[in-house]
């Protein structure tokens, strides 16, 4: 009997320490899938980062591009209305020092003028059309990009 005895504290034994190694097992199997989810986290948020620098870079291109377009609508247009402005006093001084009839212009002269002093008005009242677009899409794409910037 003590024979017995001395056999089942010694499986019992046994039985202990399986149950022991196992338990060591299974927490270090669970440390490793949680070191492996922290590092799978960390490097998600890291892909996030990125992206959002990514984003950002492109909006501050896109934005530039915007405004140098702007910039350049707003000379063509400043341009325009210079050019309008030479021509109107052309006209002016063509129509004004007109002290005899015969250096007057003709009707098909007056005519030409005035058909391109209109199509002179008409372009510059254009760009300045696409200038106050344009300034408001620059506008509207810095809001954006501020917002996307604070959001991160």
């Amino acid at each position: 009997m003590i024979r017995l005895l001395a056999t089942l504290g010694g499986v019992l034994a046994a039985l202990i320490a399986v149950k022991v190694v196992l338990a060591n097992a299974k927490a270090e199997g669970l440390a490793e899938c949680q070191a492996s989810y922290q590092a799978a986290a960390i490097e998600a948020e890291r892909a996030n980062a990125r992206t959002a620098i990514l984003k950002l870079e492109r909006n501050q291109e896109i934005n530039d591009a915007l405004r140098k377009r702007a910039e350049a609508e707003s000379v063509r247009a400043a341009s325009a209305a210079r050019e309008l402005d030479r021509v109107r006093l052309a006209i002016a001084a063509v129509t004004g020092s007109a002290s005899s009839p015969a250096s007057a212009p003709s009707g098909a002269d007056a005519a030409t003028l005035g058909r391109l002093l209109a199509e002179g008005a008409e372009l510059v009242e254009e760009g300045r059309g696409r200038v106050e677009r344009l300034a408001a899409q620059v506008v509207g794409l810095q809001d954006y990009a501020v917002k996307v910037c604070r959001s991160f």
